[in-house]
């Protein structure tokens, strides 16, 4: 079932803040050089905001699919569970290698 792998081996929330701390951190690094303006830094935080709210209704969809199909709604205590078990922290550290950002060029 896709939803569980969704949700079993990749908590896109998880996984978008991670990338999202990344982004910004670079983000900073050029506006500190330079390279970049503190307009075009609120129009990118906002930007990045919006693609983790959409993370978490992807992630909130999944459960839901997922319980239902199973004839349960119980969507808090499945993301509970789900977060404690190996095979999250295996497939966590397996979507953050696939979705590694590129070196920045300087």
């Amino acid at each position: 079932h896709h939803a569980h792998r969704l949700i079993d081996h990749d908590d896109v929330g998880v996984l978008i803040g991670h990338i999202q701390r990344n982004i910004l951190g670079r983000h900073i690094h050029r506006l500190r050089e330079g390279r970049c303006t503190v307009e075009t830094g609120f129009v990118f935080g906002d930007l990045l905001t919006n693609l983790e709210r959409v993370a978490d209704h992807c992630s909130n969809l999944a459960v839901c699919v997922i319980e239902l199909s199973e004839g349960a709604y119980n969507a808090h205590e499945y993301i509970r569970e789900a977060g404690h078990e190996r095979a999250f922290a295996d497939g966590f550290a397996q979507m953050r290698e696939k979705y590694r950002l590129p070196q920045e060029a300087h």
